[in-house]
């Protein structure tokens, strides 16, 4: 019995919370989980998950390896890591990115990394939901803003800067916000990432919090750049989304922009990895899954405005 395969197999079960997941998140046979587990229990004479025909529970004694064993795949993986830092990386790595910061910035950076790593076979899946990592066996989601989810291990790999912006129009019609207590009055364009009723702006260090109501809320940040060029609201969203249509005057750039006392929060760019079920820490990533953040990172702080 090769114990790595062994304990990776029993600590993805608790993982993911059954045995068909934790095949799919290891690319073999359900039956292959099974034996690997049962060769543990039978190694260490202790039953460690007890299965029934509906579900399956991790015992006392499982709880205890589960802990020990994800300290030593940890160490594992980070001495792997160091040995194997300057050979080849390969395998399947599964990344989650949002539309449209993935079309713009993670897209440009997919080649160069292939062509730097040739043994590595990269998915991408474009999605703006806060995909199940664990049950969509994705190894890393990139995201822009702070994950709801504390449970989530996450890196800010970098940061975006975001802008108010309005149309001429819509200014025109109803008045240009001067303070963020203003946008009360106002129609705002919002996204579902966001807290719903509330956007945080800072003026010398202090936060000042604005209350905001609209019709239309969406999951897309090019949603609500369209709407806001046609006049519906005010919108708050990444400088590098806007900055082309307020050079060419399609949008007036308000708080967040230079000049307005009133800056804006920059969004974390993240990179967020699988949690554990059981809350436990599992502080090593895979390598090739470090290689593609680090190598993300230094294209995005190069490729984002400022």
């Amino acid at each position: 019995m090769d114990r790595i395969d062994a304990m990776n197999a029993f600590v993805r079960v608790v993982d993911t919370g059954s045995f068909s997941r934790a095949a799919e998140a290891l690319r073999i046979e359900q039956s292959t989980v099974s034996k690997r587990v049962a060769a543990l229990e039978e190694e260490l004479g202790r039953t460690l998950i007890q299965r029934t025909t509906r579900q399956q529970q991790v015992t006392d004694a499982g709880r205890l390896f589960y802990a020990r064993a994800v300290e030593l795949l940890a160490l594992y993986d980070a001495t792997t890591t160091e040995l194997t830092r300057d050979t080849a990386l390969s395998g399947h790595l599964t990344a989650s990115v949002p539309v449209v910061f993935g079309q713009r910035f993670v897209v440009p950076f997919v080649a160069r990394f292939l062509k730097r790593h040739p043994e590595i076979d990269l998915e991408l899946r474009f999605s703006d939901r806060y995909v199940n990592l664990l049950d969509d066996n994705v190894d890393v989601a990139i995201r822009v803003g702070t994950p709801a989810d504390s449970s989530f291990r996450a890196r800010t790999i970098a940061e975006a800067g975001r802008v108010l912006v309005a149309s001429p129009g819509y200014l025109a019609r109803r008045g240009t916000p001067k303070r963020p207590e203003q946008l009360a009055d106002h129609a705002c364009l919002r996204h579902t990432g966001l807290p719903a009723s509330t956007w945080t702006f800072e003026r010398r260090g202090a936060p000042v919090r604005a209350r905001v109501h609209g019709r239309f809320t969406a999951d897309h940040s090019e949603a609500l750049l369209a709407l806001a060029r046609a006049g519906f609201g005010l919108a708050l969203l990444a400088d590098w989304l806007v900055a082309e249509d307020v050079k060419k005057g399609r949008l007036v750039a308000l708080f967040g922009a230079k000049g307005s006392p009133y800056r804006t929060t920059p969004a974390p760019v993240q990179a967020v990895f699988p949690p554990t079920r059981s809350g436990a820490p599992r502080a090593a990533v895979h390598p090739r899954v470090r290689a593609f953040v680090d190598a993300l990172a230094e294209h995005l702080a190069a490729a984002l405005p400022g």
